[in-house]
């Protein structure tokens, strides 16, 4: 029987050794519990469950904990970047690079990569500041493609090593500590030196900036994907272009769920080809702008919908189990629910305790 999964990214705490300043303003337990003592979420967690816990403790992290999961699911090799399997979606093949147009906020002490939704890049800009770097990479040898005002993928021999941080990584932080370093980075840094400055005097980001909108200074480098991934029996039910990827490249179901999420009976029919993977991202943008308020509000639209698919009822018909993947900054937590017989002793467990 297939299983239910929940991936809840950026709706855990981290731990206080690795509590960075985003989640000293998200940590409120008391604020948490207002929200979801005696929700859906409190009574579906509280009994009879299998949990582990585990932190990324490493001074920079490679990833964040949701991309690690898959990472690990997949069995895709430390070499390929999760966010550059978003070629597929695009219908480009792998081989080859992603990289994300974006912008640098250059401070007294720091240079701050944005979140690329802040930008807010139209396709009309994007094709724009594409035209204007595409003979700079043809220079090099590497072919410039740009599907996507967020995805752009080049082919080619960036001549770099091929272990980057993705933008998912990097938004929100100072980039210092996530920039590719060590001699092979010289080609890139020279490349992309010729492209900020192309597009410094480019009709795009003069028309940005005559209205006010954040020119596009920068073009992170988010990795290279090439591996062939094992078959996967499942459904991945996501907005996001990198998981829909990743489900082309291991053969499962690409489900965009629109703009609603699906509900049970929609659940119950997927689960037919295998495991159901709902991607959950309500939490993402809280915290990398570290709203407290907005944080709380995605708490309680998941907790709405899953009364509505009825996980606090038990596991939904037509799976064996459901479970709880819960990501912070560097920590996730698992809480895995399943099947099991009425005479069975239930062990009481506080989840909100746990997050």
């Amino acid at each position: 029987m297939p299983e239910l999964i929940l991936l809840c990214s950026a709706a855990a705490g981290d731990r206080a050794t690795t509590t960075g300043a985003i989640d000293a303003q998200l940590a409120d337990p008391q604020a948490l519990r207002r929200v979801l003592d005696g929700g859906a979420f409190a009574r579906a967690f509280s009994r009879d469950l299998k949990t582990s816990d585990s932190s990324d403790d490493a001074l920079v992290p490679r990833e964040l904990p949701e991309e690690r999961w898959w990472r690990e699911r997949l069995g895709i090799p430390d070499t390929d970047s999760i966010q550059a399997f978003a070629a597929l979606a695009h219908g480009m093949a792998l081989p080859c690079w992603r990289l994300t147009p974006t912008h640098v906020e250059i401070g007294l002490d720091q240079a701050r990569l944005a979140d690329p939704a802040e930008v807010a890049l139209s396709a009309e800009e994007s094709a724009s500041l594409a035209a204007e770097a595409a003979p700079i990479f043809a220079d090099y040898g590497i072919a410039l493609q740009a599907p996507s005002p967020r995805a752009w993928f080049v082919t080619g021999d960036l001549g770099i090593d091929p272990e980057t941080r993705s933008w998912t990584m990097v938004a929100g932080r100072n980039v210092d500590a996530y920039l590719p370093r060590g001699e092979q980075s010289r080609r890139w840094r020279k490349l992309l030196n010729e492209i900020q400055m192309t597009w410094f005097a480019g009709e795009a980001n003069r028309a940005r900036e005559s209205r006010g909108a954040p020119v596009v200074n920068m073009l992170w480098l988010d990795g290279r994907a090439g591996t062939t991934l094992a078959p996967l029996s499942a459904s991945i039910v996501s907005r996001d272009d990198a998981l829909a990827g990743l489900a082309i490249a291991s053969g499962a179901r690409a489900i965009d769920p629109g703009a609603a999420m699906p509900g049970a009976d929609a659940l119950r029919e997927l689960a037919d080809a295998g495991d159901v993977v709902v991607d959950l991202a309500g939490w993402v943008q809280a915290r990398r702008q570290g709203d407290p308020l907005a944080w709380l509000d995605a708490w309680q639209d998941f907790d709405a919908w899953i009364a509505r698919i009825g996980v606090d009822r038990g596991v939904p018909a037509g799976f064996d189990g459901v479970r709880a993947v819960l990501t912070g900054e560097r920590r996730r937590l698992e809480l895995q629910r399943r099947v099991s017989p009425w005479w069975r002793v239930r062990r009481r467990i506080d989840p909100i305790g746990l997050l």
